[in-house]
């Protein structure tokens, strides 16, 4: 007879915890479905935001400006970007570009922050350029180069 009581007992108390379980995933499905669009677009928006630089992505080119029509010595830099928005929701503002010039030895020649003050609408390009001053010299000393998107605010 205890040997029947006490496998009633663990059999109903198995199944309490089953049903608790499942009451526990159905009220976690209704929490879930609570959510409006424009909530979720929203949280969607909020971590867009929060990466931006993950969903900012482009080319970046750059070509000498001569002294002259004639002259093989430059005087400058002129590069230019396109910066797209792979974002779903989010539109971003100023973003903020970082540009490296580095020689052979490792040397920085140029390193400096660019802020494009345009709106880039979610899956939208923006274009830019700039001209750089620089010495034919450095120029000449350009063994490679980077560049990449250090930050924009989330409009």
């Amino acid at each position: 007879m205890r040997n029947l009581t006490v496998s009633i007992f663990t059999l109903l108390f198995g199944l309490c915890f089953i049903g608790c379980d499942e009451i526990s995933r159905e009220r976690k499905n209704e929490v879930v479905k609570q959510l409006t669009e424009e909530e979720l677009r929203q949280q969607l928006k909020n971590k867009e935001c929060d990466f931006a630089q993950d969903y900012l992505t482009g080319k970046f080119e750059f070509r000498p400006i001569y002294r002259n029509f004639f002259s093989s010595k430059v005087k400058g830099v002129n590069f230019s970007c396109a910066i797209h928005n792979k974002a779903t929701v989010a539109t971003f503002k100023d973003v903020m570009i970082r540009v490296k010039f580095i020689t052979k030895t490792e040397a920085v020649i140029l390193d400096e922050t660019f802020t494009i003050y345009d709106f880039v609408a979610s899956n939208d390009t923006v274009n830019y350029s700039n001209e750089i001053s620089m010495t034919n010299q450095d120029f000449e000393d350009i063994a490679e180069w980077s560049w990449n998107v250090v930050g924009a605010t989330c409009n």
